[in-house]
């Protein structure tokens, strides 16, 4: 019998702050898992800019956890190693996402949709 409590502890213990290049083989078998999921749930394409507020939100929440498991990962792998290097990748993609997204929320949760801000010098009429 598994409960969810052994799961809960295995994420509170991949702490990016406290990570340190020497790691425990189970817990770098732990970190690829991550990564795994990681990966694939950057696959599902989506584009910040047919979403809505609540969406922004989510995206953003769920990019900054894949921030932190990619940070994780490149604090457990060696500079030269393929992981490090995939995840160095990964992590430059999920950030440049998340900035997007955040650039969108701004954009259609803080900003009322009817008057566009005045101070925009770059619009393309």
């Amino acid at each position: 019998e598994t409960t969810d409590e052994g799961d809960k502890k295995t994420e509170d213990e991949i702490d990016t702050s406290k990570a340190t290049a020497i790691i425990t083989p189970d817990e770098k078998k732990e970190v690829m898992n991550e990564f795994e999921i990681t990966q694939e749930k950057a696959e599902e394409e989506c584009d910040p800019l047919t979403m809505n507020c609540d969406e922004l939100q989510a995206e953003a929440q769920k990019l900054t956890k894949q921030s932190g498991v990619l940070s994780t990962v490149l604090n457990a792998f060696d500079e030269k190693s393929p992981v490090y290097l995939k995840a160095t990748e990964e992590k430059t993609k999920v950030d440049d996402k998340l900035n997007e997204v955040f650039d969108r929320a701004f954009g259609t949760c803080l900003t009322p949709k009817e008057e566009k801000p005045k101070e925009e010098p770059e619009t393309k009429e």
